[in-house]
């Protein structure tokens, strides 16, 4: 009996060590928390969400700072600055202050200790945990921490239109004639990975999905190692953004109907309206800006019903 004991106390411990072993050798995959989703922040950034609250900037208010729950009580204003690229996270909200040249600002989510992180910026803001990644005036990337600290350039190129996945920021590289180009968020890394000039573009499931200047703004869609390159709409799409597996985008500059489509190609819906600039999703909402009513904050459901003027 002592025997057969001691075998399974050492058959045991070598479990526990082997078990060990693997997890030495395979470490949990880092989880990242971000302050708004990459398909919102390439529309501005004019809607961000953290728990139970909405926070926004609308035209309607001449893009001043706000909060909403989301039923739609107790809207608060928390700054007259005019805000663009909301990112929230933790206590703290971060944006571009239109009202300030540009420069990077933090304010608590109630308001209080409006704060300028002393950088200028242009149209790329995303913060995930603890760092801030950005572009400034002159279009180059950079990262910091989130309380103003060890501001670091990544790359000199012209960036915009980026995006941020886990350790990887993904850009339009304007100073290659528009393709997409990847760096690590540590500046290293740095490559090309579609050689096509795109305009917006957005990462999802593995894929990237862009407009193609150089096939009249159709919508594409590429694997991140550059491989499965595949046109999904044959329109001129102006505008996109995705969600839970489906694109939505919008077509034609004079019109900007707006459309949805699956990531596979598949599904094709008109959602029926007209002058969709700018387009945010919360959950099931797409929030945009309506052309046809002087660029006013509105929003409809993912599925087209229910479209009406908000905040």
């Amino acid at each position: 009996m002592r025997k057969n004991f001691r075998f399974l106390l050492v058959f045991a411990l070598l479990a526990i060590l082997a078990l060990d072993a693997y997890g030495a050798e395979n470490p949990a995959a880092p989880e990242y928390n971000y302050g708004n989703s990459p398909g919102n922040l390439i529309n501005l950034g004019l809607i961000a969400e953290n728990e139970d609250w909405i926070y926004y900037s609308s035209s309607f208010y001449k893009y001043k700072l706000y909060k909403i729950r989301k039923d739609g009580s107790d809207r608060t204003k928390l700054s007259d600055d005019k805000a663009v690229c909301i990112n929230v996270m933790g206590d703290w909200i971060y944006y571009f202050n239109l009202s300030d040249h540009s420069e990077l600002y933090k304010i608590r989510v109630d308001g209080a200790d409006p704060t300028s992180l002393e950088v200028i910026g242009n149209n790329f803001l995303c913060v995930v945990d603890d760092w801030i990644y950005y572009n400034n005036a002159d279009s180059k990337l950079y990262r910091m921490k989130t309380n103003g600290t060890g501001n670091f350039m990544l790359s000199d190129d012209n960036a915009q239109s980026a995006n941020v996945v886990e350790d990887t920021i993904y850009y339009v590289n304007k100073s290659d004639q528009g393709k997409i180009y990847s760096v690590s968020t540590n500046g290293a890394e740095r490559r090309m990975i579609v050689n096509d000039t795109a305009y917006k573009f957005q990462i999802s499931d593995g894929w990237i999905c862009y407009i193609n200047r150089n096939d009249k703004s159709s919508l594409y869609r590429i694997r991140l190692d550059g491989s499965e390159k595949r046109k999904l709409v044959n329109d001129s799409v102006q505008y996109l953004n995705i969600k839970d597996g489906w694109i939505y985008y919008t077509i034609d500059a004079n019109t900007q109907n707006l459309y949805k489509i699956k990531l596979d190609g598949s599904s094709k819906t008109d959602l029926k309206r007209s002058g969709s600039l700018m387009i945010n999703i919360i959950s099931d909402w797409i929030y945009y800006l309506n052309k046809n009513n002087n660029n006013s904050l509105y929003k409809i459901k993912t599925d087209g019903t229910q479209n009406q003027l908000t905040w």
